[in-house]
C-alpha cells in the first residue's frame, strides 16, 4: 500500500510537472501570438504612418506648386497693372497710353510710339522706348502712380493713372 500511495504521489508529482509545463507552453504559445499580433499592428501602424507622410509630402508639394503659381500669377498681375491711360506732371501733360500688347504711345503736340516691358513684375519696373530713349518706369505699390525720368530733361516725372482702358478717347 506503501509503494502504491507512493507511486500515485509520484505520478500526481508526474502529472502536476506536465500540467505546469503544458501550462507554460501554451502560455508562451500565447505570449508568442500577442506578440505576433503586436508586431503586425505596429507594422500597420508604420505603414499607415508612413502613407500618411507621403501623403502629406504630396499634398505640402501641391500646395507648394499652387503658391508658386499664385505667386506667378500674381506677378503677370501687377505687370498687366501698367495697362491704361496715364497723365504726366510734366509742363507739356504729356499723357500716355500702355496697350496690352506691349505698345505704347506718349502723346503730348507730339507723339511718339515704341514698347513696354515689365522687367521687374515683383517690384513693379518696367521699361518704355518713347521718343528715342528706354527709361525705366517704376510703379508705386498701389499702382496708382508711376514714376519715371523725362526723355529730354532727365527730371523726374510722375504719372498718375487716369483710366483703365487704353481704347478710350
Amino acid at each position: 500500500m506503501k509503494a502504491e500511495k507512493k507511486r500515485f504521489a509520484e505520478e500526481k508529482i508526474k502529472r502536476k510537472a506536465e500540467e505546469k509545463v503544458a501550462k507554460e507552453a501554451e502560455e508562451r504559445r500565447i505570449n508568442e501570438i500577442v506578440e505576433k499580433r503586436l508586431a503586425e499592428e505596429e507594422m500597420k501602424r508604420k505603414q499607415v504612418s508612413k502613407k500618411k507622410a507621403e501623403e502629406e509630402k504630396k499634398e505640402e508639394a501641391r500646395l507648394a506648386e499652387l503658391e508658386r503659381q499664385l505667386q506667378e500669377d500674381v506677378l503677370v498681375n501687377d505687370c498687366l497693372k501698367i495697362i491704361g491711360v496715364w497723365r504726366w506732371n510734366d509742363l507739356s501733360r504729356t499723357t500716355t497710353r500702355f496697350y496690352e500688347d506691349g505698345k505704347v504711345v506718349s502723346r503730348n503736340l507730339l507723339k511718339s510710339e515704341g514698347t513696354w516691358e515689365c522687367i521687374e513684375p515683383k517690384n513693379r519696373i518696367f521699361t518704355s522706348n518713347t521718343w528715342g530713349k528706354k527709361r525705366q518706369i517704376k510703379m508705386s505699390d498701389d499702382a496708382k502712380q508711376l514714376e519715371s525720368t523725362n526723355a529730354f530733361t532727365g527730371l523726374k516725372l510722375i504719372g498718375i493713372k487716369i483710366s483703365d482702358n487704353p481704347l478710350e478717347k
